[in-house]
């Protein structure tokens, strides 16, 4: 069944109905984040789209977008917040994620990789790429990219390991309604955090935390920290426990992991 405005709207909450006024459906675009950065909605606005010919993921992958068969779209927020308050973002939207998918009955383990993959049985499940403008000293506007494997089958175009929900359950979804959750549990989540910032889930990420405790290594640009993921600190950076046992944080990194 195609997205459609109808469907989606009638399982919103009121208040995301009130925090989220316009709500739209294309059927193709480049990227969704592409298109609001350019318009910058003066209201809150989340685009869906059937299909990416230029879907993004962070560090400039592709990210591949099939039509009728995912859910792909983006959220653009206005914070009364500067850019600088933000750290941590992509990890609460994170868990709005998986406060959706709880709430739509996927009741399988599903895990967060720092900072913002959605994995399960360590592949990639659904991402996240957020994108942020200052509009005045004390506001901004958060573009945030939302990208999640709900009913896709085969994609031999994908070059890391992946699912989707279909193959966790063995069952097609209903995407209207999983779009519906992601929109309340989103509003949700941005509401706790704007009143209590990241400090306010640092417990709900360690239960969902992919990293914790696993022998990993950080690749920034060039160069590689390795050592056991450790958590996260409060302001959303990555805490690794180094050889010499002590502890070292990172805001920014590519990771990957060694699961033997």
């Amino acid at each position: 069944m195609p997205l459609t405005h109808k469907a989606i709207i009638k399982n919103l909450n009121p208040a995301t109905r009130e925090l989220i006024p316009n709500i739209r459906i294309v059927f193709s675009v480049t990227s969704t984040n592409d298109i609001l950065l350019l318009e910058k909605p003066t209201q809150n606005t989340a685009l869906f789209t059937e299909e990416q010919t230029k879907g993004r993921g962070r560090l400039d992958r592709v990210w591949i977008s099939p039509p009728h068969t995912n859910i792909y779209f983006s959220l653009a927020w206005h914070f009364k917040k500067n850019i600088s308050e933000l750290s941590g973002l992509s990890l609460i939207i994170a868990i709005a994620i998986i406060r959706a998918l709880k709430s739509f009955g996927i009741s399988h383990n599903i895990k967060i990789k720092w900072p913002n993959d959605i994995i399960y049985d360590n592949k990639k499940l659904g991402g996240i790429l957020i994108e942020t403008t200052n509009l005045k000293s004390d506001s901004c506007l958060a573009i945030i990219g939302i990208g999640l494997n709900v009913n896709l089958e085969n994609a031999e175009s994908i070059d890391q390991p992946w699912t989707s929900l279909k193959q966790i359950t063995g069952k097609n979804h209903d995407r209207n309604m999983l779009a519906a959750l992601l929109l309340n549990h989103l509003c949700e989540v941005i509401t706790e955090f704007e009143k209590n910032n990241l400090t306010h889930f640092m417990s709900e990420w360690k239960n969902h935390d992919a990293l914790f405790g696993k022998k990993i290594a950080l690749k920034i640009s060039s160069e590689i920290k390795s050592g056991i993921a450790h958590g996260i600190n409060s302001q959303g950076a990555l805490c690794i426990k180094t050889a010499k046992n002590t502890v070292e944080t990172y805001q920014i990194g590519e990771v990957s992991v060694n699961y033997n």
